[in-house]
């Protein structure tokens, strides 16, 4: 596996964001999301049916309580200076509200 892909519904009827992260930045978020909330568990849970190869599907849809978890998750790694630049765009479009989620 090479990359996760997280898909977030901001702007409908506009298609969702896709945003690809390289698995090994993903992991970061996959070790965050286990000490966390439900929703957070929930991202875990998805990550980690990637991680496990449980299918060729390697996408992420995330439902307005996941986005605001990995939005807290990239806020704490950006803080501690772990944000690399594959993760940038993920904590962009984490940063917006889902519509209707």
């Amino acid at each position: 596996m090479d990359e996760v892909i997280f898909s977030l519904d901001t702007h409908p009827p506009e298609p969702p964001r896709l945003v690809a992260v390289p698995w090994v930045d993903a992991t970061e978020i996959f070790g965050r999301a286990r000490a966390n909330s439900l929703a957070a568990r929930r991202l875990h849970k998805n990550l980690e049916r990637i991680h496990r190869g449980d299918g060729a599907d390697r996408e992420v849809v995330v439902d307005e309580d996941m986005r605001q978890a990995l939005l807290l998750i990239l806020v704490a790694i950006e803080a501690d200076g772990l944000l690399l630049t594959a993760l940038v765009e993920l904590r962009e479009a984490a940063g917006t509200p889902i519509i209707g989620g």
